[in-house]
């Protein structure tokens, strides 16, 4: 197997898991399972959950993607991925994407935007793929992919569309500053001569002034 990508990150009371994985081997995998594994800070397991890929069997050289979700608790500091056959042993991986994902680290989540304290903090919990799937903005869905360099490639795409489309690109630095109403500190994505997107306490990116809001991960939601 070949893990391709994956994120975890906070949805209301709920961590959301998404990922791909690669069948690299010239076996054919019924029922294969990504099993995740949370941590607290102290390395203590608070709890596991699986997934099963969505393709079955995943033939050789085939990529599936696979989600799932758990119950959120605030401990939560760090998660580990491994696959398992279903009633079975482990299956050899090789991680392409990091095998074990800390708050905050690229692909994992800060769960909250209140666990957010700095600069640092922000610019590394919004580097990945960000998506608005399930309340489109005049009919039309929106992808993000932050980068480490400053740059964002900008999807939007008609709910009638058949794929995302080509991207254009636009440039940011952090921001920081406070709420007029609380005094309490945000964290924020400027983009240059335009809008902030606020993290928002339960880790989302509020886009301006308007009511779209992206969430951590990849999502497909075009119908075939």
């Amino acid at each position: 197997m070949e893990l391709i990508s994956w994120n975890w990150g906070a949805k209301g009371d709920f961590v959301t898991i998404n990922g791909e994985v690669k069948n690299a081997s010239q076996e054919k995998f019924e029922n294969l399972q990504a099993i995740v594994s949370f941590y607290g800070s102290n390395g203590e397991l608070i709890t596991t959950k699986d997934a099963f890929t969505k393709y079955t069997p995943l033939l050789p050289g085939q990529t599936s993607p696979f989600a799932t979700m758990v119950n959120y608790n605030p401990a939560m500091r760090k998660a580990g991925i491994e696959f398992h056959k279903y009633l079975g042993g482990k299956v050899a991986a090789k991680y392409t994407a990091p095998a074990m994902l800390s708050a905050g680290e690229m692909g994992g989540v800060v769960v909250g935007g209140s666990n957010i304290s700095s600069i640092e903090d922000a610019q590394r919990y919004v580097i990945g793929v960000w998506t608005d799937a399930d309340h489109p903005a005049d009919d039309a869905w929106t992808r993000w992919v932050v980068t480490p360099d400053g740059s964002i490639a900008m999807f939007e795409a008609l709910a009638t569309a058949d794929n995302w489309g080509a991207p254009k690109t636009a440039y940011y630095q952090m921001a920081t500053g406070k709420y007029d109403d609380t005094g309490k500190r945000f964290y924020a994505v400027q983009l240059k001569n335009s809008y902030k997107a606020i993290i928002t306490e339960d880790g989302r990116l509020k886009m301006g002034q308007s009511n779209l809001y992206l969430v951590k991960g990849e999502r497909f939601p075009f119908s075939k």
